[in-house]
C-alpha cells in the first residue's frame, strides 16, 4: 500500500539515528544531539530517544511526523506516544492543518504525551512536509534549536 508499517523498518530507522548520533558526537566531540524528524523521520527520532544514553539527545524536532505503536512496537521500546511520554527534554513539533499523509490529532497526541516541555506550531493550510510553508516553519525551528543549545 505505499505505507511504512513494519517494526523492521523502523528499527532501521532508529538505527540510522543511533550511528548518526554517536558519529557527530565522536566526531566534534559534543556531548549531545537535536533529533530532527520529518514524516517517518519522527517516528524513528523519538524511538530512538527510548534506545540512546540520556545525554546524547538534547532535544527533539518533528515535521509533519507520524507515529507507531502496539504492543509490537511497545515490546522493543519503539512506540512513538510512550517515547515522548518518557522524554523529558524539549520538542518542537510542527504539523499542518491540511497535511493528506497524517491527521493533525496524531501531532497532538504526541504533543499532549510529551508534557510540559513540548510545543506544538499547527501551520494553518499547511500540507505534508510544508512544502510551501517552509518559509515559516524552519525559522521556528532554527529559532527553537539556537535556544534549546
Amino acid at each position: 500500500s505505499g505505507h511504512i508499517r513494519l517494526k523492521s523498518t523502523l528499527v532501521h530507522g532508529v538505527n540510522d539515528v543511533k550511528a548518526a548520533v554517536n558519529y557527530m558526537c565522536s566526531r566534534y566531540n559534543i556531548p549531545g544531539c537535536i533529533l530532527i524528524g520529518n514524516s517517518f523521520g519522527g517516528p524513528s527520532v523519538w524511538a530512538a530517544t527510548a534506545h540512546l544514553p540520556e545525554k546524547r539527545v538534547l532535544a527533539v524536532v518533528s515535521f509533519a511526523g507520524s507515529a507507531r505503536g502496539g504492543p509490537i512496537f511497545e515490546k522493543q521500546k519503539l512506540g512513538t506516544v510512550s517515547a515522548a511520554r518518557n522524554f523529558m527534554k524539549p520538542c518542537l513539533i510542527l504539523h499542518g492543518t491540511h497535511d493528506a499523509n497524517v491527521a493533525l490529532p496524531i501531532a497532538t497526541k504526541i504533543h499532549q504525551a510529551a508534557g510540559k516541555l513540548s510545543t506544538l506550531v499547527v501551520v494553518m493550510n499547511g500540507e505534508h512536509i510544508f512544502a510551501y510553508k517552509r518559509d515559516l516553519v524552519y525559522p521556528l525551528a532554527k529559532r527553537f534549536i539556537l535556544h534549546t543549545l
